[in-house]
């Protein structure tokens, strides 16, 4: 697959006339993958992934479309979908192979490894608590293709980089991406959707999270300032947030992490995507 273009693959055409399309086959760990399929003489009844009901956005012209994905330290294994319909299951699965990834030293302060360190509770517990905000699964409100939230920006840590803290040793994985941006540049929306949630957070600083529906939401962390407010409907491209360096952080930068399913994966997978242009 081209990195600057989506392949959509035909991978079944059964004679009742379903259709299945995969953005890739050659899946890594921390892959965005989108599916849209058709089912033409016969109604889709139930879609399983890994063993576990998958939620499918259901068009009136038999056409359905899912975003799915698997974790960064999904080391090994299958992604296994099955279509169920009326008259027969439709099965494919695809090995899910190992990311690889650098592994980055992070330098920190005493002073800022030592906050990270007593503050581990409160990392675990804070992330907890914003899990509900990705939870509902609603109708699609993006259109064509995402942009960059960043404009021009550079990448400063990209997505499963694997850091090692300079003072502590901890190890972990990186589940967003990092944006090279002073304090006070402009942050845009990727895409059309909706402010779950705008304000603040001890580690993740001012943040601003958006549905964009189908399960899909991105989030932007270590914020100067949020422009819009909880509940929100916002367009592609319109000016969200100011970049800042609010919450634990070592300066100023965006994170922005893309989730489907609470799950965060690549979010260059998304901004490679070509989608039906808006009508």
């Amino acid at each position: 697959m081209k990195p600057e273009s989506l392949i959509y693959i035909l991978v079944f055409q059964a004679l009742f006339g379903f259709e299945v399309f995969f953005s890739s086959t050659n899946i890594f760990s921390g892959d965005l993958i989108y599916i849209f399929g058709f089912c033409r003489n016969e109604k889709l009844t139930n879609t399983r992934q890994n063993g576990k009901s998958a939620v499918v956005y259901h068009e009136k012209n038999g056409k359905f479309h899912l975003f799915t994905g698997s974790d960064v330290e999904f080391f090994s294994g299958k992604l296994e979908l099955v279509f169920m319909t009326e008259h027969s299951n439709y099965r494919y699965s695809f090995p899910v192979n190992m990311r690889k990834t650098e592994t980055r030293l992070i330098t920190f302060t005493n002073q800022t490894a030592a906050a990270m360190v007593s503050d581990r509770k409160k990392i675990i517990s804070e992330s907890r608590s914003f899990h509900e905000f990705y939870k509902a699964f609603t109708e699609p409100y993006w259109k064509g293709n995402f942009i960059s939230p960043a404009g021009h920006a550079p990448v400063s840590s990209d997505f499963a980089v694997h850091r090692s803290n300079s003072v502590t040793g901890v190890q972990s994985f990186h589940r967003g991406i990092d944006f090279l941006m002073p304090s006070g540049a402009q942050v845009y929306a990727p895409n059309h959707g909706i402010v779950v949630f705008s304000g603040f957070a001890d580690i993740r600083g001012n943040l601003v999270i958006i549905n964009h529906g189908m399960g899909l939401y991105t989030s932007y962390f270590h914020l100067e300032k949020s422009l819009v407010k909880t509940g929100q409907k916002i367009k592609k491209g319109e000016i969200i947030a100011l970049s800042g360096k609010s919450g634990l952080v070592t300066g100023a930068h965006l994170h922005w992490d893309v989730r489907i399913d609470n799950t965060c994966v690549n979010g260059t997978d998304l901004l490679k995507m070509h989608f039906p242009p808006e009508p």
